[in-house]
């Protein structure tokens, strides 16, 4: 791509004149006395300069006997990501695109890139070019809840409109953010990513307390097999506690306080059986089980 450089060629470009009726090129008929269309070199000197700036946008220069240098700066100027600036505020995210997006062009499909200035704390939203604020959902199609939008992290927003989600109406869902916590679907399949609350879950899910508190909890993974649990639970007045599980449940040793055992190592409670331990006000009971499927 080269611009005509032959000695007739003017040393600047001619000042535009007044835009006229938009048309198209005609060959001419001499039977109805029809002229053909004059090319004029205002015409020829805008076709050469915007393919010429379309070459030297990507970064390339000019040169006279290459013949593939608009294709070559085309698939270049695919492989940027324009990344705006953050000019809004922490939950509440505005930028500025060089050509604005109107109600048509901020549709499905259209990724913004944006330098997050401000890191987000709760739910958000984001309105680029002054437009409607949308929420911003993460990839589990849920409201941001903290975090996900981490300082100086770049956050890649797709605007989308899903059925069921968010009623309906529009959404920028956050496809990523370097830094920031990722949003998943809940996991369903073994080779699924795994949601806190899934994991937090398997533990939780498993114990039915009654007229009682739990104090502490902590996780112990057996090499992928059953999830032993050490469980300590204190009771506030004289009272019980039901262990429940929708499958096999095996109950460790434990005590109550300083008195003796109040169930013994091997106890094993079948799904849907309750399994009840007693203690007096104040005391605790400590031991562990392991969930069995």
């Amino acid at each position: 791509m080269y611009q005509i450089d032959n000695s007739t060629a003017a040393v600047s470009q001619p000042a535009a004149t007044a835009a006229g009726t938009a048309g198209f090129f005609t060959d001419g008929n001499p039977a109805t006395s029809t002229p053909a269309t004059i090319v004029p070199a205002e015409w020829l000197n805008a076709v050469m300069m915007e393919l010429s700036n379309v070459v030297t946008g990507a970064g390339l220069t000019l040169s006279k006997p290459t013949y593939t240098q608009v294709l070559s700066a085309i698939k270049r100027l695919g492989q940027n990501t324009i990344i705006l600036a953050d000019t809004g505020a922490a939950n509440a995210y505005t930028a500025t695109n060089a050509t604005p997006l109107v109600a048509g062009t901020w549709g499905d499909g259209v990724v913004q890139a944006i330098k997050i200035a401000h890191a987000n704390t709760g739910p958000s939203t984001y309105a680029p070019d002054g437009l409607t604020a949308i929420p911003i959902y993460g990839l589990g199609l849920q409201p941001l809840q903290g975090g996900e939008l981490a300082l100086n992290g770049t956050a890649v927003l797709m605007h989308a409109t899903i059925a069921g989600v968010n009623s309906g109406n529009p959404i920028a869902v956050l496809m990523e953010c370097a830094g920031g916590a990722q949003q998943i679907a809940p996991a369903t399949q073994s080779g699924h990513a795994v949601q806190m609350a899934q994991v937090l879950g398997l533990g939780q899910t498993t114990q039915s307390l009654t007229g009682s508190r739990a104090i502490g909890t902590t996780y112990t993974n057996s090499t992928g097999k059953p999830i032993f649990i050490d469980i300590q639970i204190q009771l506030p007045t004289a009272a019980g506690f039901n262990l429940q599980k929708g499958g096999a449940t095996v109950l460790g040793a434990g005590n109550n306080g300083s008195s003796s055992a109040n169930y013994s190592a091997s106890t094993i409670v079948l799904a849907g059986q309750t399994y009840g331990v007693t203690a007096t006000a104040g005391s605790s009971i400590n031991g562990w089980y392991e969930t069995r499927a």
